[in-house]
């Protein structure tokens, strides 16, 4: 495949990896304030009665951020090492270039291109190693979402309760399973 083809390849991936990554954050951002509201409320419920904290919840607050740094921390490995090998690639094929001197020296453009080749291959790996990096606390993030917005919620309250002098804000319900909506 011709170098400049192989340039507008690797573009067109590093920034679909860029636009995958973003979504993807935003994503995690959103599910890690709702886990965030939901465990604050938790806290603040297990203080006012610690006979109905849920010890089970609280430990999960620890063992899934570990699980999830692990395999980001797996990942980084592994991408680091596809790099490594993408480096040492280009590192041996310009020995070769060099060292064939019967063609005559390389051309200042050739170097360039093939450098420039590289440096984009580079940075689609970079994006796609932050991509796998993140792929864990991403999953981590939604599922504790999901699992929390399965036992927890919070009733809608209408704007106009908040105005009345004396009105407590909605309290932090229980979800039971077999019981609905109030």
């Amino acid at each position: 495949m011709p170098a400049h083809k192989r340039n507008i390849r690797h573009a067109t991936d590093t920034m679909t990896a860029n636009g995958r990554n973003l979504m993807r954050t935003g994503a995690a951002a959103l599910a890690a304030g709702q886990v965030i509201s939901h465990r604050m409320a938790m806290g603040a419920a297990a203080l006012r009665d610690p006979s109905k904290a849920d010890p089970l919840e609280f430990t999960r607050m620890f063992t899934e951020k570990a699980v999830a740094i692990v395999a980001a921390h797996q990942a980084m490995m592994l991408r680091s090492a596809q790099m490594t090998q993408s480096m040492m690639r280009y590192g041996m094929a310009e020995a070769v270039a060099l060292a064939n001197v019967s063609k005559g020296p390389p051309s200042a453009a050739d170097w360039y291109q093939r450098a420039f080749t590289q440096y984009m291959a580079l940075g689609t790996l970079a994006t796609q190693a932050q991509g796998a990096v993140m792929a864990p606390l991403y999953r981590a993030a939604g599922a504790n979402a999901r699992r929390l917005s399965r036992r927890w919620y919070f009733p809608v309250a209408d704007a106009r309760r908040f105005r009345r002098p004396g009105q407590q804000p909605p309290r932090l319900c229980r979800r039971f399973p077999g019981e609905g909506l109030p």
